[in-house]
């Protein structure tokens, strides 16, 4: 014998059955056809009674006062509650034949999901105009219970939507379609390229709660695992990088501190005419964890500014390049290399190529210092020259402008290209340089 003859009966909600020791829910402002099937023959008449309504107005059909007789073995009602609010509500199904009762602590709920919860990702919701997410990151999407709403413990399943992109996959944990009452998922960008849509699924639902079009790149941003640094100092993001004319300078990328970074990293410069960087366009280098990677910059002369727009880009990984906009200024004086001896004609012409002299012949360097843009001379101008192997030496200019270094330079090895650059200290802006390149023949 059963001690409990409600034991052997099935409950089913608009004909979906409940499992044992789960809510039911009935969607508010519209009919919910609520039946119990297979009781046992005893039980002759049913009556379904609300003791408890949550607060909430409850119409039935059969009313809840009526006692019900079966049809082909099953009991049915049509409950429909008000139209604007939630809440828990009791119901209980009494027999005349038997003393056990069987109820059911019910919810009363929205058919869209979206009425009684609130998506967010990475705990704010998610804009209209959706989110971006690169493959190899995973977010968090949670499930905020609006106030007053019943919905906590209504089991919920996650579901993911390829909207383009043939190759897009995601993955979440817990995995997509399986319903859980813990409202938190992990989703993680696979692979792939495109756009996707994220929807909750309440159990017992009609309405998903849908969230915006979002889109996943495989694309990675250099700019999330690089810094810029100009001569050794960082560049802020979004100044232009300060160049001067005939200038010799150093773009460094540095790796961000706690980042490794996936790829080994290039540059190019949209003007290579005026700003050439070395290593050149197709030559991408490893990033020290210290010390970063680093390319010179070499400009060319011009009374005028010169931009040119540089791009930061991973070698092989597909990526979202970096922008740096070089930009080529004359400073605030002109400076140029000249032979107090006559022996040599420099600087040369760009064409010409570099100054040609003889192993270990002495090499005086002197440069002339004009203001802009009258270029009289100018007395009294601090000009660094920094010269490889013998190190850096200061100079004044006298009074008609000339600054010389008082060592000068000689260097004996065969066929060796030397470039020395003579550096006004002015701050930055207003620096202006000159090069030198001499083959040692």
């Amino acid at each position: 014998a059963v001690s409990n003859p409600w034991e052997l009966a099935t409950l089913l909600i608009n004909g979906k059955k409940v499992e044992r020791g789960a809510k039911p829910v009935l969607l508010r402002g519209q009919e919910n056809e609520v039946t119990v099937e297979n009781p046992p023959e005893l039980v002759m008449t049913v009556r379904l009674g609300l003791p408890a309504n949550g607060g909430l107005n409850i119409d039935a059909s059969p009313d809840f006062k009526d006692w019900v007789a079966p049809n082909n073995g099953k009991f049915t009602w049509i409950i429909t509650p008000e139209a604007d609010k939630s809440g828990l509500i009791t119901l209980v199904f009494y027999s005349r034949e038997v003393d056990p009762v069987w109820d059911h602590r019910s919810l009363v709920i929205s058919s869209n999901l979206g009425d009684e919860a609130e998506a967010l990702i990475g705990g704010v919701p998610v804009p209209v105009e959706g989110s971006d997410f690169k493959v190899g990151d995973s977010w968090v999407l949670t499930l905020e219970i609006k106030p007053d709403s019943p919905l906590r413990s209504l089991p919920i399943a996650l579901n993911c939507s390829t909207i383009e992109g043939p190759d897009l996959e995601l993955k979440s944990e817990p995995d997509f379609l399986l319903p859980q009452t813990d409202y938190v998922w992990t989703v993680t960008g696979v692979k792939g390229d495109g756009a996707f849509r994220l929807s909750l699924h309440g159990d017992g639902m009609t309405d998903a709660l849908d969230l915006p079009i979002c889109r996943l790149t495989s694309a990675r941003p250099v700019a999330d695992y690089v810094s810029v640094q100009i001569d050794g100092k960082p560049l802020t993001s979004g100044r232009d990088a300060p160049f001067t004319s005939w200038g010799l300078h150093t773009i460094t990328l540095m790796p961000k501190p706690g980042v490794t970074v996936p790829d080994k990293v290039k540059l190019k410069a949209d003007r290579p005419d005026f700003l050439l960087i070395t290593p050149g366009r197709e030559v991408a280098q490893t990033l020290d964890p210290v010390k970063g990677a680093t390319w010179e910059c070499r400009c060319t002369g011009s009374g005028a500014e010169l931009r040119s727009f540089i791009e930061a880009s991973f070698d092989k990984l597909p990526s979202r390049p970096l922008g740096i906009m070089g930009a080529v200024t004359p400073g605030k004086y002109e400076l140029s290399f000249f032979d107090a001896s006559g022996q040599h004609p420099f600087p040369p012409p760009s064409s010409d190529g570099p100054l040609v002299v003889k192993a270990g012949e002495l090499i005086g360097l002197n440069v002339r210092v004009k203001d802009l843009p009258i270029q009289n001379p100018v007395e009294g101008v601090s000009v660094v020259f920094t010269k490889p192997d013998f190190g850096d030496e200061t100079a004044i200019s006298n009074a008609s402008g000339r600054a010389s270094s008082v060592s000068g330079v000689h260097y004996s090895q065969s066929g060796r290209l030397v470039e020395i650059v003579a550096k006004t200290t002015e701050v930055t802006g207003q620096v202006s340089m000159a090069r030198l390149q001499i083959k040692i023949s």
